[in-house]
């Protein structure tokens, strides 16, 4: 029954940790000033590609001369081969799509940014809370000094360095809370200006590492990858637009004189690409392949960076596992707590030896930490999978 409560317990802790990332997340995705600007600005360039494909505008053309009381207009509407639109329809639907992925990638760069914020707060909580364990067992040892059992182990010379390093560890954690505020401060920043409502004194992250494949699969699909897929398609496409151009050209139009009589008639002309043609073909060809070298050099790159990155997650997450048990062992810590109470020790042995155990922990934060930096490296697309 007990373990089960534990065990209920540390699940509860988990999702209440991972409804702190995601509130944090979803005020990110909704306040952030640079993401407001970049979905305009996709949408300006969707806007512009898909004037790309409009039918030229119709001309007019009116003379008039008043002595010979005569009047021309001619209206014309010319376009191009019909097949050229078609075609270029597709390249701008894939360049559109390309845009949409690119924005993607764009939030999930802004989330993988209040991520490593937040993680650098839970950093900084954890060294505040650790730093302010020596820095009051210090203080309670220079403040007892009075007390006999204390003064016979004490020097003069003791209790100035105590001093001393307990003035050290104040300034440390004052410069650690003004880091803290500085990292709040630009969440507020990338929250829009607005303060994040999560609960900053108490925050935890969590970083569960899933199977190689899971990543390997996420990163096939991210965004870059597909927006670097979707111009290789729209390269191919203006392959076609630019084949096209070797078909004749149209143009229609409406005709009205006006002499001794009203006169109608309709226009048809036909261009001939001789030389407007030239070169674009080629230029066409040696784009799509530049694209096919970026989609394929793309899709290696990710793939490689998933190999790295689960190879140093998973490498440094056994490390803290084994650390983690040799800096937790209750034995060790039980240990040196009977030998003070038994006084089988002095007390600056004794502050000596837990010092020495919450720089190990320091240690093991910092491993945790740089464990959750290449964590949130490697998971950074998996809310793009999960869509």
């Amino acid at each position: 029954m007990k373990k089960l409560l534990i065990l209920t317990v540390a699940a509860l802790s988990a999702v209440s940790v991972m409804a702190q990332e995601e509130a944090l997340v979803a005020q990110i995705l909704k306040n952030n000033p640079d993401l407001e600007v970049a979905r305009l600005n996709k949408e300006a360039d969707s806007l512009s590609a898909r004037s790309e494909n409009n039918l030229a505008d119709p001309e007019v053309e009116v003379e008039y001369m008043p002595k010979a009381g005569t009047m021309e207009m001619t209206v014309k509407e010319s376009f191009e081969w019909p097949g050229a639109y078609m075609a270029r329809r597709k390249a701008i639907e894939h360049n559109i799509s390309a845009f949409e992925y690119l924005y993607e990638s764009q939030k999930i760069e802004a989330v993988k940014q209040a991520r490593l914020a937040y993680l650098d707060l839970v950093r900084l909580n954890r060294s505040i809370k650790r730093q302010g364990k020596i820095l009051a067992m210090i203080e309670k040892i220079v403040n007892n000094t009075a007390l006999l059992e204390v003064r016979d182990e004490m020097t003069v010379i003791t209790i100035g360095k105590l001093r001393i390093e307990a003035f050290d560890l104040a300034s440390q954690i004052r410069q650690m809370k003004i880091e803290r505020n500085v990292v709040l401060e630009s969440l507020r920043i990338m929250n829009g200006g607005k303060p994040v409502e999560i609960d900053t004194e108490t925050c935890e992250f969590n970083a569960e590492l899933k199977d190689r494949a899971h990543y390997a699969d996420a990163y096939a699909q991210s965004p870059d990858n597909q927006a670097v897929m979707q111009k290789n398609l729209a390269m191919q496409k203006n392959l076609s637009v630019a084949k096209q151009g070797y078909l004749p050209g149209f143009s229609l139009g409406y005709k009205f004189v006006k002499e001794d009589e009203p006169l109608h008639g309709f226009m048809v002309g036909v261009s001939i690409p001789l030389f407007s043609n030239r070169h674009k073909v080629k230029a066409a060809k040696a784009y799509r392949m530049a694209a096919e070298l970026e989609y394929e050099t793309t899709k290696l790159q990710l793939g490689l960076q998933v190999e790295s990155l689960y190879g140093e997650v998973e490498s440094l997450g056994q490390a803290i596992k084994e650390f983690e048990g040799i800096v937790n062992d209750t034995n060790v810590r039980n240990s040196l707590e009977k030998s003070y109470a038994e006084r089988s020790i002095s007390l600056i042995d004794y502050l000596a030896e837990y010092r020495f155990f919450l720089e190990a922990e320091a240690r093991l934060d910092e491993m945790k930490y740089q464990y959750s930096q290449k964590f949130i490296e490697l998971s950074k697309y998996d809310s793009f999978l999960a869509e």
